[in-house]
C-alpha cells in the first residue's frame, strides 16, 4: 500500500537508503522526491538512434538523466538486417557501464520492439522488415547477445507467435503483445501463455469495437496485465489514458516514452535512415505513420498525468516503481533499497537526478556551492565514504538547470499547484536482489517537506 507522511529524514549510506524518520536539520533541499524514473520503451532522442547509433550514446544518456530517467530499456524496432547490430552496440555500452566509463541513464538491456509484428497494424516499422515469428528467427537477429534481452513485443495472432513467447518467457524474458491485430480470444489465449504486458495501448492495435473488443479490451480486464501508455496527450486522448488509470490502477499501466531519434529536436524536416520525418509541436510525424514515437520523456510523462486529474503520487509510481517492479528493480524510497532518486521542483520539474560525488570532485567547500552545483552532476560512483548532508524543501535557490542540448518543450506546460505534502512510498514486499552496478561509498541525508 501507500502512506504519506510529512516532515521525513531520508538517510542515505554507501547508495542504500537506511532510514527514514522525522523531520530535522539538512543541508540539501527538494521540494519533491520521488524514485528514479524507469523507461521501458525508449528508441532514442536528441538525434540518437539505438539501430544506428550515428550521434554519441553518452550525449543521449546525460540528457534522459537530466529528464530524472535513471533507469532505461533501449528499444530496437524492425531492421532490414540480417543481425540487429543495436543489440552488440547496447550490449558494449552496458560492459562500459559496468567498468564505470559511461555515465547518464543506467542501460538495463534490450527491448526488441519487432520484427515479429502484424503487417496489418506495423504503425511506423517498415513492413518489407517484419518476419514471421520462430525462434530459430529470434536466435538469428540476436546471434550470441540474448543475455542483453529484457523484453520482447510480438503479434500474438501471427503463426508461431504464441510458442515463441512462451519459450522467452521461459527463459526469464518479459513478453508483450503489440502492433497486432489480435481479436479478444486469441488476446487472451496469449496472455494465458505467457504474454504479460500490451504495447503502447491503443496505438498500432486492434480497435477497441463493441462487438470486436479486440486486444486492448483483453489487456484491460486481465488483472495480470500491465498496459505501456504513451502520455504525451497526442497519442492518446486524456480520456482514453483515464480509462486505462480507472481499469488498471497505477500498479498495473506504466508510462513509456516511445521516444525516437527525432525527439527533442526543434520542429523541422529530418531524414533518418533515409526516411523523411516532419516534427511538429515536439511530436514526429512519418511518411508511413501519421505519428513516429512519443512527444515528452517520463518527468514530461509525470506532470501531463497530473494536469489530467491523475494523483501525483500514481503518475510517479506508473513511471518509476510500476516499470521498475516488471524486470525485478527495487524502486521504492524505502530502506534497505538502492538510493536512485530524482528530486523535483514546483511544477514537477526535474532539480537533482542520479547520485551526488565527492565534494573533492566538485572542487568547492562550502555547502551553498554544493547545492548550486548539485542538479549539474552526473550519474557517477561515489569514492571514499565521504559524508555530505543535502537538505530539500523550503524553496530551492539553485537556478535552473542546463541540460548540454536544449530541452524538448513539452506538450502540457500548465501544471496545477501541489500543495507541500510529504509522500513516502512503504513497501511491504519482500526486497528484491539489488541489480549489479559498480560500487558506491557516501553518506546522505535528504530533508524534504514532499516525498514519495
Amino acid at each position: 500500500g501507500r502512506t504519506f507522511l510529512a516532515n521525513q529524514t531520508v538517510t542515505v549510506e554507501d547508495g542504500q537508503i537506511t532510514a527514514i524518520g522525522g523531520g530535522g536539520p539538512a543541508d540539501f533541499s527538494v521540494w519533491a522526491l520521488t524514485p528514479g524514473l524507469v523507461d521501458l520503451h525508449c528508441h532514442g532522442g536528441q538525434g540518437f538512434d539505438s539501430e544506428l547509433n550515428e550521434r554519441p550514446l553518452p550525449e543521449f544518456l546525460t540528457i534522459l538523466l537530466c529528464h530524472g530517467v535513471t533507469d532505461v530499456l533501449l528499444t530496437l524496432g524492425a531492421e532490414p538486417l540480417p543481425t540487429m547490430r543495436g543489440v552488440a552496440v547496447v550490449q558494449t555500452a552496458m560492459q562500459q557501464q559496468a567498468a564505470g566509463k559511461l555515465p547518464g541513464a543506467h542501460i538495463l538491456g534490450v527491448h526488441l520492439e519487432g520484427p515479429f509484428l502484424s503487417p496489418e497494424r506495423p504503425g511506423a516499422m517498415p513492413p518489407a522488415a517484419l518476419l514471421p515469428p520462430t525462434l530459430a528467427a529470434y536466435q538469428t537477429l540476436v546471434q550470441g547477445y540474448e543475455s542483453v534481452i529484457r523484453q520482447v513485443t510480438l503479434a500474438p495472432e501471427l503463426p508461431g507467435a504464441l510458442e515463441l513467447g512462451a519459450a522467452l518467457a521461459a527463459r526469464g524474458i518479459r513478453v508483450q503483445a503489440g502492433h497486432t491485430d489480435a481479436d479478444y480470444e486469441t488476446a487472451q489465449r496469449a496472455f494465458s501463455a505467457g504474454f504479460t504486458g500490451l504495447c503502447h495501448t491503443f496505438n498500432a492495435c486492434r480497435p477497441l469495437r463493441h462487438r470486436d473488443p479486440g486486444v486492448v479490451a483483453a489487456a484491460l480486464l486481465d488483472p495480470n496485465v500491465t498496459t505501456e501508455c504513451i502520455c504525451d496527450l497526442v497519442h492518446l486522448h486524456p480520456a482514453a489514458l483515464q480509462l486505462v488509470y480507472h481499469m488498471k490502477g497505477p500498479e498495473a499501466m506504466i508510462a513509456v516514452s516511445d521516444s525516437v531519434a527525432t525527439h527533442g529536436l526543434p520542429d523541422g524536416r529530418y531524414t533518418v535512415a533515409g526516411q523523411d520525418y516532419i516534427v511538429q509541436n515536439g511530436v514526429a510525424a512519418a511518411q508511413t505513420a501519421p505519428w513516429d514515437g512519443g512527444g515528452v520523456y517520463l518527468d514530461g510523462a509525470v506532470r501531463n498525468l497530473q494536469s489530467i486529474g491523475i494523483p501525483a503520487q500514481d503518475a510517479c509510481l506508473m513511471a518509476s516503481t510500476t516499470p521498475a517492479a516488471l524486470l525485478g528493480l527495487p524502486r521504492t524510497i524505502h530502506p534497505g533499497h538502492p538510493a536512485v532518486l530524482v528530486g523535483w521542483s514546483e511544477g514537477w520539474q526535474v532539480e537533482g537526478y542520479g547520485e551526488i560525488v565527492r565534494r573533492e570532485e566538485l572542487g568547492i567547500a562550502c555547502e551553498d556551492e554544493i547545492r548550486h552545483r548539485l542538479t549539474g552532476t552526473l550519474y557517477r560512483n561515489l569514492q571514499n565514504g565521504a559524508r555530505l548532508c543535502l537538505t530539500v524543501g523550503q524553496g530551492y535557490p539553485t537556478p535552473p538547470r542546463q541540460c548540454p542540448i536544449p530541452r524538448y518543450k513539452d506538450v502540457v506546460t500548465s501544471i496545477p499547484r501541489i500543495q507541500n505534502v510529504l509522500w513516502v512510498l512503504i513497501n511491504n514486499e519482500p526486497d528484491i536482489p539489488e541489480r549489479r552496478f559498480a560500487p558506491r561509498s557516501t553518506n546522505i541525508i535528504l530533508y524534504s517537506l514532499f516525498f514519495f
